[in-house]
């Protein structure tokens, strides 16, 4: 029979031993230190002045002082001197000086690093890096806010949430293709139709035939809005820190295919149609908005004398 344990070293009671307790009570003082291991420091040099009964210090090749000697070695803060154990391949510990879990790998002291997959209740893989398979899954904060961050490399990439039935996909929002927020949705998972789109540089919509957006025009200038298709219907409302202007408020029916032109349906007594004119700023009557179409676009001229922020919608006639 050897006089101590394989792997800790902790001394063994021989037969017949004398003081039996004192043997012991130096395997529990060593199971004491190295079990639910809490290091101060790694890669520790020198003795502290002042220590805590119980520290244990994962020392570096050449420490000095009171641990000369013992590089490499468990310094264990025992009473008024040190307990040294030899760490083996494989213990972990808690870094209390920097809050991190480490393992010895029969060299040095590293973190213990973050799995590259895990699958909670499933089994994650390459695509699904993190997998969860659970009624429900609860993202909270902390005190005050809390935020789900989905990051893409480029505008052309993929940043959505997908829905699936049956691991067939049936819709999705996010940014697909494009930095643009669309909603779509699709019935096999092949064929998709958009519900809903936001243009990302000027925040107009369109919602499945209809959308909406606004334009700031400066008193004697010019505003010009591309249309969504060639022809349909254009509701404008001016507004006026932040109040509807209804005398430059107006629908219209509008064509901006080969042969422009604008049919008034209601305007209020401050919007004239100009029909097909090449409008410019000042090229319309004073005190008016003045609107106007030519291929493809919306001229609105505003000769009003105040700056207004002017809010359409297109109904009907997407391309």
């Amino acid at each position: 029979m050897t006089d101590t344990s394989t792997n800790l070293n902790l001394p063994f009671i021989q037969p017949a031993q004398a003081q039996k307790h004192v043997t012991h009570n130096e395997a529990i003082e060593v199971l004491d230190h190295v079990t639910q291991l809490v290091l101060a420091e790694v890669e520790a040099l020198n003795p502290p002045a002042v220590v805590e009964n119980g520290a244990v210090y994962a020392l570096g090749a050449a420490p000095t002082g009171d641990w000369s000697g013992q590089g490499g070695k468990l310094a264990c803060r025992s009473g008024n001197g040190w307990l040294f154990v030899t760490p083996q391949r494989g213990w972990q510990g808690w870094l209390d000086d920097g809050a991190r879990q480490v393992v010895f790998d029969g060299t040095a002291w590293a973190d213990i690093a973050a799995p590259d997959m895990l699958g909670v209740n499933t089994s994650a893989d390459e695509q699904n890096r993190l997998a969860v398979s659970a009624p429900s899954t609860l993202l909270t904060h902390e005190g005050a806010g809390h935020q789900l961050k989905i990051n893409k490399s480029e505008a052309g990439d993929t940043a959505s949430l997908l829905f699936q039935t049956g691991w067939s996909a049936r819709a999705e929002m996010g940014t697909t293709g494009s930095d643009d927020f669309a909603i779509k949705v699709s019935d096999d998972g092949a064929n998709w139709n958009t519900g809903l789109s936001v243009d990302a540089a000027t925040g107009w919509s369109k919602l499945a035939r209809m959308s909406s957006g606004s334009v700031a025009v400066a008193d004697d200038q010019l505003g010009v809005v591309q249309t969504p298709g060639a022809a349909g219907f254009v509701f404008i409302t001016a507004v006026d820190s932040l109040n509807p202007s209804a005398p430059h408020s107006a629908i219209f029916v509008y064509d901006t295919g080969t042969s422009p032109e604008l049919i008034t349906m209601s305007v209020a007594s401050g919007i004239a149609n100009a029909g097909a004119s090449a409008l410019q700023g000042q090229s319309g009557a004073d005190g008016l908005t003045n609107v106007a179409v030519r291929s493809g676009a919306i001229l609105i001229e505003n000769r009003s004398g105040q700056s207004l922020t002017y809010s359409l919608s297109f109904i009907g006639g997407h391309d």
